[in-house]
């Protein structure tokens, strides 16, 4: 039974403490990423993920912020740090499909189309349910590099 007055997903009635402490970490990260501290919001949704590993508000949260701080590195052309991000955030959440398919539209975007085909590929392999938008980026990438 989900813990009522919470947000804070699939977490027990017998953990009102840990849903509440997540629902409170979920609204600082997002505070904290809306102000564009994304460094301090990665480390507090970080540690929301980590209690509720099963939160999809925590999983979401976390990914929507990696993909908003790593898009300031991609406009400034620091792939490498972008790919460090990632790589950081799949160490935590390794079958998110949706990080693995923003990291390989990072990729693409920086012409490292082996890489992008590489985590669009894993992605799929995941979760084929999100196939058609993971095709189109996958053709434009191969598209792009072959033109």
């Amino acid at each position: 039974m989900v813990a009522s007055g919470t947000n804070a997903g699939a977490i027990t009635e017998g953990n009102e403490e840990i849903a509440l402490e997540v629902e409170a970490l979920i609204k600082q990260g997002k505070a904290l990423a809306k102000e564009q501290q994304f460094d301090e919001a990665l480390r507090v949704l970080e540690q929301a993920v980590r209690l509720a590993p099963e939160c999809e508000q925590a999983v979401g949260a976390y990914r929507k912020t990696v993909s908003q701080y790593t898009r300031k590195f991609e406009q400034n052309g620091q792939y490498q740090y972008v790919c460090d991000v990632f790589n950081d955030a799949l160490t935590l959440l390794p079958d998110s499909y949706l990080l693995l398919n923003d990291y390989g539209c990072s990729s693409a975007n920086f012409g490292d189309f082996n890489k992008a085909s590489q985590l669009f590929k894993r992605s799929i392999t995941i979760n084929d349910l999100h196939v058609p938008r993971v095709h189109f980026t996958l053709e434009m990438s191969r598209y792009t590099q072959e033109g």
